[in-house]
Formats: structure tokens, C-alpha cells, sequence
């Protein structure tokens, strides 16, 4: 019985190395994984970031277009309202558009023409876009009480001809 213990032990001796080489390449392989992993996360980031900066652009470019319809040179809302609720057909995404003055919306396409408006609901945010009459987009709001999912804001001036 005494060559049983000792034939384990020589056993055991015999795959300590394997076993430490085993565990070794197991980290080493952990560690390519995690590397690997977050290179696709980076990428994939890099890569969202550009497709939101392209959507945001080309919203933007879409605003400008309509900011410079005639109908608002008239001071003629309803044909305002009719043209943005076109536009609002085409960019799904979309909620609504809104024009408004400092104090007061005047066109917000969420509501039928001639309801009663609000009052312009950020301030500030209007304000610095009469300041720098320059577009800014605001940060993500969060409103699970109001909105089905997180949205932005994208403020155009309206520039007289």
C-alpha cells in the first residue's frame, strides 16, 4: 500500500507543470479576451458617436431649410405649421417641431394650428441661440413621465432675409 500514496504523489508531481501551464494560458487568453472586448467597445462608441454627429447634422440641415420658408417671411403660421408638419412626415424620428419666440411658442406641430401655445419651456437654452444665432442641441432628457425615451433638442434661429 505504501506504492499507491507514492505512485499519486509522482502523479500529482508529474501534471503540477500541466496544470500551472493550463491555468496560465487560461489567464493569458482571459486577458486577450478583455482586450479584445473592449477594443470592440471603443469602436463600437467611435462609431455611434459619428452616426449620432451625421443624424444630428443633417437634422440640423433639415431646420435650416425649413427656417427659411417664405411662409415665415409673411409672418403666415398656418402656412408654416403645413410645411413643418410635411417635414415631420419624412424624419420619423422626430417628435414635433416648434417654433417660438422668446416669451411663447407660435407653431407646435404636437398640437392641432391655433391651440392655445406655452411658454417657451427652456429659457436659457433659447436665449444662448438668440446670443450666438448659431443651432445647439441640448443634452439628453430623461422624462419617463412625459416621454416614451430619452430625447434631445435641436434649436435653430430663424434669420431674417
Amino acid at each position: 500500500m505504501t506504492n499507491i500514496p507514492r505512485n499519486f504523489i509522482l502523479v500529482a508531481l508529474a501534471l503540477l507543470p500541466v496544470t500551472a501551464f493550463v491555468t496560465i494560458i487560461l489567464l493569458l487568453f482571459n486577458q486577450e479576451q478583455h482586450k479584445s472586448m473592449e477594443l470592440l467597445l471603443e469602436q463600437t462608441a467611435a462609431s455611434t458617436v459619428s452616426a449620432v454627429q451625421h443624424s444630428i447634422t443633417n437634422d440640423i440641415g433639415v431646420l435650416r431649410a425649413l427656417a427659411s420658408d417664405h411662409a415665415l417671411g409673411r409672418r403666415d403660421y398656418a402656412d408654416f405649421d403645413d410645411a413643418a408638419r410635411r417635414v415631420l412626415e419624412t424624419r420619423p424620428a422626430w417628435l414635433r417641431i416648434i417654433l417660438s419666440d422668446r416669451q411663447r411658442q407660435i407653431v407646435n406641430t404636437g398640437v392641432p394650428f391655433g391651440s392655445p401655445m406655452r411658454p417657451v419651456m427652456d429659457v436659457a437654452s433659447s436665449e444662448a441661440v438668440y446670443a450666438t444665432r448659431k443651432p445647439a442641441v441640448s443634452d439628453v432628457l430623461v422624462q419617463p413621465n412625459r416621454l416614451p425615451e430619452p430625447v434631445y433638442v435641436i434649436r435653430v434661429p430663424v434669420l431674417s432675409q
